[in-house]
C-alpha cells in the first residue's frame, strides 16, 4: 500500500495481514481526499479504529498539522508505530492504543477538537451509531469539521444531532462514504 500523494507520495506503508484490518483501498482514499480537498491542509485529524493508519498519514502527506490515531488490535498498533518511524514524523503523531470508548473519553478529558475525524470501524458490529454519538455528545468535532464514515449498505449513521449533516455519500463496491459536517449552531457567534 502506498501513499498516493503529497509530501510522502508513493512511500509504501506497513499494513498487517490479518483479516481483522482492513485498510482504505487506494480509489477509496482517493475519492476521501478528493472531497476533502485543501481543508486537510493545516488540520487536526483524529482516525478512529485507525488500523494500519493508511488515512491519517495520507493526510499528513497531504498537509495536516497533526494525527491522532486510535487502535486497539496489536498488530495495528505495531504497523502504526513501524509507519511512524518509517515517514519520521513521530512529533505529529498522537497514538491511543485502546479502545475506542476509553479514547474518546480521554480526549474530552483532554478537552481536545479535530477539523477531521475519520471513522472506519469494522462492519456491521454496531460501532457506527455508539461512537457518532459520543463524537457529537463530546463535543470533538470542531465546528465546520467533517467526519468521513466509512461503513457498509447495512450499516448507516442514522439519526444525528441537528447541527450535524450527511452532505454527500459515495459507493465503491460494498464500501460507502459519507460526509458528515458539523455546522454553526443557531446561536452560536451572538
Amino acid at each position: 500500500m502506498r501513499i498516493t500523494t503529497g509530501l510522502y507520495k508513493n512511500r509504501r506503508l506497513f499494513f498487517p495481514k490479518d483479516k481483522d484490518i482492513r485498510p482504505a483501498m487506494d480509489k477509496v482514499r482517493q475519492c476521501i481526499f478528493n472531497v476533502l480537498g485543501a481543508s486537510v491542509e493545516g488540520s487536526k485529524v483524529l482516525d478512529l479504529f485507525a488500523g494500519c493508519g493508511s488515512l491519517s498519514f495520507e493526510a499528513l502527506s497531504r498537509g495536516a498539522h497533526s494525527v491522532s490515531l486510535v487502535d486497539r488490535h496489536r498488530l495495528a498498533i505495531s504497523s502504526i508505530n513501524k509507519n511512524i518511524d518509517l515517514l519520521k514524523v513521530e512529533n505529529q503523531v498522537t497514538l491511543y492504543a485502546m479502545d475506542i470508548q476509553m479514547a474518546l473519553r480521554q480526549i474530552k478529558r483532554n478537552k481536545a477538537q479535530f477539523d477531521l475525524i475519520f471513522l472506519d470501524p469494522p462492519y456491521n458490529k454496531d460501532f457506527i451509531r455508539k461512537t457518532l454519538r459520543q463524537v457529537c455528545e463530546f463535543d470533538i468535532l470542531r465546528t465546520f469539521g467533517c467526519i468521513v464514515l466509512e461503513h457498509s449498505k447495512e450499516e448507516t449513521p442514522g439519526e444525528l444531532s441537528p447541527e450535524y449533516r450527511v452532505e454527500k455519500t459515495k459507493k465503491f463496491g460494498g464500501t460507502y462514504l459519507s460526509f458528515i459536517y458539523r455546522k454553526e449552531r443557531e446561536n452560536e457567534g451572538l
